[in-house]
């Protein structure tokens, strides 16, 4: 067991979540490995209207404005040895129009770099903030309070949270993902090739990103399944159970994200919460300040 993860057991708290990991863009470049493909041949129809159905679900999501606040449960660890936390993910939501409005350069559905910063806070025990974690473009932080220890990172690449090796995804892909606003981590038109179906799920390559491996679409275009292609061998299982608060067009959004390794380590994100606040956050809210003596270090560089 890594030392990160026997860190986790004996003090009980999410420094799994500070302990994050500089992933260099296209770090995933050249490690091939079989993709997992869905039995059964596919139309080319078919697999052109459920991924048609995926990019008017993007669309639907893109659409969509303004400040969140998702609460969600968290369990992590490996069988016999898990933790449960809670946390609250927020921010104010920024969109390709609302960037521009405001004067902002680019886009988000053209440049998945430019984004509003994103927060979340981690709770263990009763309500006990563990760590304090903050994202923006070119930007992140992690702060233990306990610890009195942040991690900081400033530059081009891209920071993963760690699940005891470094996890597929960040603290603004999570967000993300709790949104629906799924093209914004798996791309969009013309990234998948379709592999098979079962079931009526179509199962698709996805090639040249940071995602690279296979996504499995239901067919009204909803992500079911991602596996990751390469030997750090990361699964993700969505599950939506109907839950459609928060989205404005009544579109069913993620209530479960289950992601395993291929150490069988897991990490399992519950949605407890959707809240839309009627006023932004402002930008006091957003920052994460740290006190006097923090004892402040880089974000390693690393898989």
């Amino acid at each position: 067991m890594s030392a990160l993860l026997s860190m986790f057991s004996r003090q009980g708290i999410v420094w799994l979540f500070m302990v994050c990991c500089l992933a260099l863009s296209a770090c995933t470049a050249g490690r091939q490995g079989p993709s997992v493909v869905a039995p059964g041949p596919v139309s080319d129809e078919q697999a052109a209207s459920v991924w048609a159905a995926y990019n008017a679900y993007a669309e639907a999501r893109e659409a969509e404005e303004g400040p969140y606040r998702i609460g969600v449960s968290m369990r992590i660890g490996q069988e016999g040895d898990t933790r449960r936390v809670t946390g609250v993910v927020w921010s104010n939501g920024e969109t390709p129009r609302a960037s521009r409005a405001s004067g902002e350069s680019g886009a988000l559905g053209a440049d998945p770099a430019v984004f509003g910063p994103v927060r979340l806070d981690v709770m263990a025990g009763f309500g006990t903030v563990v760590a304090r974690l903050r994202e923006s473009p070119g930007e992140f932080m992690a702060f233990s309070p306990r610890e009195n220890r942040a991690v900081t990172y400033t530059g081009r690449g891209r920071v993963r949270l760690n699940m005891g090796l470094p996890a597929p995804f960040g603290l603004r892909d999570l967000s993300a993902l709790l949104r629906g606003r799924f093209h914004e981590v798996f791309g969009r038109a013309g990234n998948g090739r379709a592999l098979g179906v079962h079931d009526g799920n179509v199962t698709y390559a996805l090639e040249g990103n940071e995602r690279a491996g296979t996504l499995e679409l239901r067919p009204d275009g909803l992500p079911v399944r991602w596996r990751e292609q390469g030997e750090r061998g990361w699964s993700m299982e969505l599950d939506y159970a109907g839950d459609s608060a928060g989205s404005e067009t009544g579109d069913p959004l993620p209530r479960t994200l289950r992601l395993v390794d291929a150490q069988g380590r897991s990490a399992v994100v519950l949605v407890k919460k959707r809240e839309q606040p009627a006023q932004h956050f402002t930008a006091d809210q957003l920052a994460l300040k740290l006190p006097p003596g923090v004892r402040i270090e880089p974000v390693r560089e690393g898989r």
